[in-house]
C-alpha cells in the first residue's frame, strides 16, 4: 500500500504476499475518512491469522488477539482510545499462560502476575495509577 491509498476515504484494503510467497491475504480492513476503522485482520504467510485488531478513526479501540504461527494464542487485550484498558494476558507457544497484566486508561494498575513455561507463579506485582506498591 502507498501513502496516496489512504486519501481514498472509505474503501476496503487488501494487501497479500508475493506469488512466490504463496500470494495469500497478508493484511486485511477498512478505512473510513481515510483512517483504518473496524476489524484489521493480519496473516502469517501460511494464511494463519496473526493478528486481530480493532480501530476507530485510526486508534486502536476493541479486542486485539494475537496469534503464534501454530494457530496458538499469543496475546489479547482490550485497547481504548489508544490505550490499554482492562486485563491483558499472554500465553507461551504451548497455550501455558505467560503473564497476566492489568491497565487502566493506558496506565499500569491492579495485580499483575507473572508464569513459567510448566505454569508455576514466578513475580507478583501490583500497581495504582501506573505506580508500583507491591
Amino acid at each position: 500500500m502507498n501513502s496516496s491509498d489512504r486519501t481514498l476515504g472509505n474503501k476496503h484494503h487488501v494487501d497479500y504476499y508475493s506469488p512466490e510467497d504463496g500470494g495469500g491475504v497478508m493484511e486485511e480492513g477498512d478505512y473510513k475518512d481515510g483512517k483504518k476503522d473496524g476489524l484489521w485482520t493480519y496473516c502469517y504467510e501460511n494464511g494463519q491469522k496473526k493478528r486481530e485488531e480493532n480501530y476507530k478513526g485510526d486508534k486502536r479501540n476493541g479486542l486485539w488477539t494475537w496469534w503464534y504461527e501454530n494457530g496458538q494464542k499469543k496475546l489479547e487485550g482490550n485497547v481504548n482510545d489508544g490505550k490499554n484498558d482492562g486485563l491483558f494476558t499472554e500465553w507461551y507457544e504451548d497455550g501455558q499462560k505467560k503473564w497476566e497484566k492489568d491497565f487502566k486508561d493506558g496506565k499500569f494498575y491492579g495485580l499483575w502476575t507473572f508464569w513459567d513455561e510448566d505454569g508455576n507463579v514466578t513475580d507478583t506485582e501490583t500497581y495504582k495509577n501506573g505506580k508500583k506498591v507491591q
